[in-house]
């Protein structure tokens, strides 16, 4: 099952019938995740690709809703289900204020999948890379004063709204569904038009694979 254009890849299995499973185990999508994350330390060696969803999924503590929204906007193609400043629409797990709305949710998808493939940096303790360097959200600030820097950078929640930042200047971008994609879009083609590469990663097939969207045919 794949989500497109955010590059991020969830195994269908651990999705199935309202449950994550793994080779040995069934955990229901009410378990919270404090628990999850015990489970993590405890029973690794029954839940080894636990790790890895838990990362996408310490998003937000309503577990539930973000893995059936997960499943929603995989369907068809194209994020047709896509609904930028508000959410699901289902009866059982209907979107709420108090919930992430789409576009924050694709956010956190494609930064948590950048965290997976970035190398280690002495700043990042936590190993999120990407989302700890190259994401701002306010009322933090970004960094204007580096000429070497990229920086998505989240204005507003509701409705969502982000810039980008390149080499201390900001980039704006029509408000509305496309926004955060046309950032997303316009950091990866900065990116490939100065040397191939998003911090050391290769945009071709041997790296983030994304080269192709911007190569003249």
């Amino acid at each position: 099952m794949s989500i497109s254009p955010i590059p991020v890849q969830l195994n269908h299995e651990m999705l199935d019938d309202g449950l994550w499973r793994d080779q040995y185990a069934y955990v229901p999508l009410a378990t919270t995740l404090d628990t999850l994350q015990l489970l993590c330390s405890t029973k690794y060696q029954y839940l080894p690709t636990l790790p890895v969803l838990l990362s996408f999924l310490e998003f937000t503590k309503d577990h539930g809703y973000l893995v059936n929204r997960l499943r929603e906007l995989s369907r068809g193609g194209c994020l047709e289900e896509f609904r930028w400043d508000s959410g699901s629409r289902s009866s059982c797990w209907p979107w709420k204020e108090h919930l992430p709305n789409d576009s924050l949710i694709l956010l956190h998808m494609f930064s948590t999948y950048m965290d997976a493939r970035m190398p280690p940096h002495p700043k990042c303790l936590t190993g999120r890379v990407f989302s700890q360097l190259c994401v701002v959200r306010q009322p933090d600030k970004p960094d204007l004063k580096s000429k070497f820097n990229t920086q998505l950078y989240q204005l507003s929640v509701q409705p969502p709204h982000f810039k980008l930042i390149l080499n201390g200047k900001i980039y704006s971008f029509p408000a509305g569904p496309k926004n955060l994609f046309h950032a997303i879009l316009m950091c990866f083609h900065h990116a490939f038009t100065v040397d191939g590469k998003f911090r050391s990663i290769n945009l071709g097939p041997s790296g983030l694979n994304v080269a192709w969207i911007f190569s003249k045919q």
